[in-house]
């Protein structure tokens, strides 16, 4: 049921981001199992003091990838940071019809190096974070 309800909440997220239905290849997966999690915090997770990067860790994965070496287009990743800072990919659309494999980005995101968690009053907490990767000739151009 949570799952259903999560599904949901991530179509609507990405019709009202593109103010139009779009056929995504939208993907869930169940490793990341939690009982709570936060959408709005006080203190967003931090993946580096660098603000370039997530982008460069994305860019590595595209350079290993055969796949996706020449792509262009739009990816929607929901990613749940733990109150350790440990990244799991929650969920995976690609937006740009291209058929690109979710695995690729479930492994890239499960292999992370583990982020400065969120928190709310000072504590770390359990938080959803949903980002749009927009590639373009297989770089990272906007996210």
């Amino acid at each position: 049921m949570r799952q259903q309800i999560l599904a949901v909440i991530f179509s609507f997220i990405v019709i009202n981001c593109f103010g139009q239905i779009v056929t995504s290849n939208f993907t869930e997966f169940d490793e990341c199992e939690t009982e709570m999690f936060f959408v709005q915090v006080e203190q967003k997770p931090i993946f580096s003091s660098d603000t370039t990067a997530l982008s460069g860790y994305f860019n590595q994965l595209v350079s290993r990838s055969e796949n996706l070496k020449n792509f262009s287009g739009k990816i929607f990743l929901g990613i749940v940071i733990f109150e350790d800072g440990r990244p799991c990919c929650k969920s995976f659309s690609d937006l740009s019809g291209a058929k690109i494999d979710p695995i690729i980005f479930k492994d890239a995101v499960n292999k992370m190096p583990y982020w400065t968690p969120a928190k709310q009053q000072n504590i770390p907490i359990t938080f959803v974070l949903n980002i749009i990767l927009q590639f373009k000739e297989g770089h990272v151009v906007n996210l």
